[in-house]
């Protein structure tokens, strides 16, 4: 791990958790919004950075990186206006830093080096973000659970998909091997609490067909030292994504 790992770890290690037996405040839900957000951005960005790297520039990935990296800012600002805890400020000053280093490794030419880099950073965001989030998610009701529950599915979407492409782009070592392995038991473990909630019966097609495709996408990875289709692999997990957005719409909602 690089020394920006070992900084964070030194911030995160003074963070106390405390239960708090009131309600969640709209600015608090905001907090864990952006949070939520930033974790799942982290993955993004790594996902695309090596989608460019491993067609050699052959498509155009930058823009959704910058894109990507803005929306980033905007959470990072969200937390800012919002928190009054002073862990999360100095998490955010942390977070700051990080996503300079990105921007700063993506104006650059793309090498090994420079994938293995973003690897690193983004895992120094999704560290942070949750850290930060972890502050308060013990205030939630059933509904926001159920939300955050869908937003971590959509997460680990992005970073299982990282995954599949690093194995293949020259990152195939022990340590992302056993990362995939954990996401993909984290997901099938939030799959099943999406299967115990009891959805109106509008929604329980989509219910349906995010498992069905989850079952078939599962199939990549039983075979992915043989067989390696990015752009299909992408494509069914992005109709997953689209369909956990829907239920996710549902308990938005439902607040």
């Amino acid at each position: 791990m690089m020394k920006i790992n070992i900084i964070f770890r030194l911030i995160t290690f003074s963070l106390i958790l405390v239960s708090y037996s009131y309600s969640i405040t709209r600015a608090e839900v905001k907090i864990i919004e952006a949070s939520e957000n930033i974790v799942y951005l982290s993955q993004k960005v790594a996902k695309n950075y090596l989608l460019y790297s491993l067609y050699n520039g052959k498509i155009d990935k930058k823009d959704v990186l910058n894109s990507s990296l803005n929306i980033l800012s905007t959470n990072l600002r969200t937390i800012a206006m919002r928190t009054k805890d002073v862990s999360s400020k100095n998490i955010l000053e942390f977070l700051a830093y990080t996503k300079e280093q990105i921007e700063e490794v993506v104006k650059e030419k793309n090498t090994p080096e420079s994938s293995a880099l973003i690897l690193d950073y983004t895992e120094a965001l999704l560290e942070g973000a949750t850290s930060i989030s972890n502050l308060y998610i013990n205030k939630m009701s059933k509904e926001e659970e159920m939300l955050t529950i869908h937003n971590k599915l959509i997460y680990l979407l992005e970073r299982i998909s990282k995954y599949y492409i690093a194995l293949n782009d020259g990152f195939n070592d022990e340590t992302n091997q056993e990362q995939m392995q954990i996401s993909i038991d984290n997901f099938e473990t939030y799959l099943v609490q999406i299967n115990q909630y009891k959805y109106p019966y509008n929604l329980k097609k989509d219910i349906s067909g995010i498992n069905k495709s989850w079952k078939k996408t599962k199939l990549f990875f039983t075979k992915l030292d043989k067989i390696f289709i990015p752009i299909l692999f992408l494509n069914s997990t992005s109709y997953i994504g689209d369909s956990l957005s829907k239920l996710s719409l549902y308990h938005n909602q439902n607040q």
